[in-house]
């Protein structure tokens, strides 16, 4: 059928003939990017007048046809549209070459001349489009996403047998080709396992795919497409590393091979450390029981006993986290102790007596196994109150234990020290106790000045009192009664404070013996203050002597100060659990 175009004629009744083209399109060579079209000129009176122009000399008449700006038909003819006559003045039936991407706008003119009183000539041109040809082969693939070390299959769709095509894949700066002959309709794009460090700080990237078409060499088409490049969170992806764990001894002893709970200390390092395809180190977190810390190496306080449990998280800059986990078995431990049932006058053999010559002691000590590595040694040292010094320390092997030689004075009160250290705690803890001067029913002191019921005479000027004083009557005092009221408490930096006074009204004297655990990290090269002793007259409060003990292994100085403030000042910092014991004398 083909598409006409009008144009128009000239002459006296140039509006009574229509001129115009037909155009066809025949056929198309998608491989050679041709069409092949049929132009014809055609001309007619429109009003069905049968008289209608005519000249039968073909000098005298011209036809031009032009397609595609090239002359194709250009002649001389006869006319005659009488008789309602269709003229075909020309005809052209060729190939016509599309664009480099098969489009096409085929330009056509046609023109004739007559010689005629009515009809002199006329003139048409159009433009026709033909089918656009395709030009670059279109490809599927056999998969949405891919990742690396795997293969990918492109299935060509061919817009001409011909064609010939090249295959580029790349991700980042990594890429691959292939040149497909003609006629290969699929080609398995293999991706390598490196091309993963293009894609360092994120799971996914994206794979582009360009197929290039070629006719006859000359590029004459592309088509692209691009899919996700997905990393997967495998073990050949994620981090790598070893778990590296460092006893730290302080104060227990190498050949224990043990954790020792509120002593050892642990240092978790990582070793053989492996970030895959480029990845980098995005965080890392090392819990050990309920403590995290955010480096590498990290030292921890172990605070627990039993299994312990050591757990390493490390993420990369691509969100993967490698995890693992160890186990450490921590023996518990206390320092060590010694409770003092009692201390009493007694004849060599032990028999008691309140005016014996020997002291007897009965005790019991407690201390840490740490799984049957540990021991304990208990010491004893005594002095006769007026003495400055106690004598030799005597080793402390059973109990009840007899001392004193015979050497025991009956008017003569004593001061006791038992201490008591294990392997873990070096220095001597002490626990001290007061043996009151012989028991008499009444004593008059040496020069008449002083009197004693229960005891002998130790003060001047003084009735001293050793037993329990009931008074039916009134009592009337005309001086000051010596009476102190002992009380303690504990302070924010401690817990689980006890306190054993004992309290000598006779000497003026209070034994104090206290036990308590740090209840948070103390800073180091500070005065913690723990706990408060206080009395009716704290003025009167003054320490003879006392000693601490911690089980940090820190360095520390100690005390109970004039005001009854019990304080340490650490040379490292203290961590909290720590066991603080102190004992002392002190004089009301």
């Amino acid at each position: 059928m083909g598409i006409n175009y009008y144009g128009k004629c000239t002459g006296v009744s140039g509006g009574k003939y229509d001129l115009w083209l037909n155009v066809s399109q025949n056929s198309q060579n998608i491989s050679s990017n041709t069409s092949n079209v049929t132009v014809k000129l055609l001309l007619k009176r429109n009003d069905g007048y049968s008289a209608s122009a005519y000249n039968l000399t073909e000098s005298a008449n011209s036809v031009k046809l032009t397609v595609g700006g090239s002359v194709k038909v250009s002649k001389n003819i006869a006319i005659d549209t009488r008789n309602n006559l269709t003229v075909t003045l020309a005809q052209w039936t060729g190939n016509v070459s599309h664009t480099a991407d098969g489009s096409l706008a085929l330009n056509i003119g046609g023109e004739f001349t007559m010689s005629s009183t009515n009809l002199t000539g006329g003139e048409v041109t159009c433009s026709f489009k033909c089918t656009t040809i395709p030009r670059a082969s279109s490809f599927s693939l056999s998969a949405v996403s891919v990742n690396p070390d795997s293969t990918l299959k492109a299935t060509i769709t061919y817009a001409s047998g011909s064609f010939t095509h090249r295959l580029i894949w790349s991700v980042g700066n990594e890429s691959a080709s292939a040149d497909i002959g003609a006629g290969v309709k699929e080609y398995t794009m293999s991706i390598p396992l490196n091309w993963a460090s293009q894609v360092p700080k994120a799971s996914k990237g994206t794979l582009k795919i360009t197929l290039k078409t070629y006719s006859k060499g000359v590029l004459i088409g592309s088509v692209n497409k691009n899919i996700p490049f997905v990393i997967p969170s495998t073990s050949a992806y994620k981090p790598e590393f070893n778990i590296s764990l460092q006893k730290i001894e302080n104060s227990v002893p190498e050949d224990f091979d043990e954790y020792v709970k509120g002593i050892s200390q642990l240092k978790v390092d990582l070793t053989d450390i492996t970030y895959k395809y480029g990845a980098t180190l995005q965080s890392l977190t090392i819990t050990v029981g309920d403590v995290s810390k955010r480096n590498a190496p990290a030292v921890f306080d172990l605070t627990k006993s039993g299994t312990v449990t050591i757990t390493v998280s490390l993420r990369d800059s691509r969100g993967f986290i490698t995890q693992k986990t160890q186990n450490i078995t921590v023996c518990d431990y206390k320092s060590p102790y010694v409770t003092i049932k009692s201390i009493e006058r007694c004849d060599e053999d032990g028999t008691l007596n309140s005016q014996g010559k020997y002291l007897i002691i009965d005790y019991a000590v407690g201390y840490s196994q740490v799984n049957n590595k540990n021991n304990c040694e208990t010491v004893l040292k005594f002095k006769n109150s007026k003495a400055s010094s106690y004598g030799d320390a005597l080793s402390l092997t059973n109990s009840p234990f007899i001392f004193g030689d015979g050497n025991i004075e009956e008017g003569s009160s004593y001061m006791v020290s038992v201490g008591v250290k294990d392997r873990v705690c070096r220095n001597y803890i002490e626990f001290l106790r007061s043996v009151s001067v012989a028991a008499i029913p009444f004593n008059i002191r040496r020069g008449g000045k002083g009197a004693a019921f229960g005891k002998f005479s130790e003060k001047e000027n003084e009735l001293e009192v050793a037993w329990d004083l009931s008074v039916d009557g009134n009592l009337s005092v005309s001086g000051e009664l010596n009476y102190e009221n002992i009380s303690y408490e504990s302070h924010e930096n401690a817990q689980n404070l006890t306190c054993n006074i004992r309290h000598y009204p006779a000497l003026r004297m209070v034994c104090v013996a206290i036990r308590t655990e740090v209840s948070k990290d103390l800073g180091a090269n500070t005065t913690h203050t723990l706990a408060t002793i206080s009395t009716r007259k704290p003025l009167f409060f003054a320490p003879l002597g006392c000693v601490v003990h911690f089980s940090s292994g820190v360095e520390s100085l100690g005390g109970i100060q004039g005001t009854g403030e019990i304080v340490i000042r650490p040379g490292g910092a203290i961590s909290k659990g720590t066991q603080i014991f102190i004992s002392g004398n002190y004089i009301i």
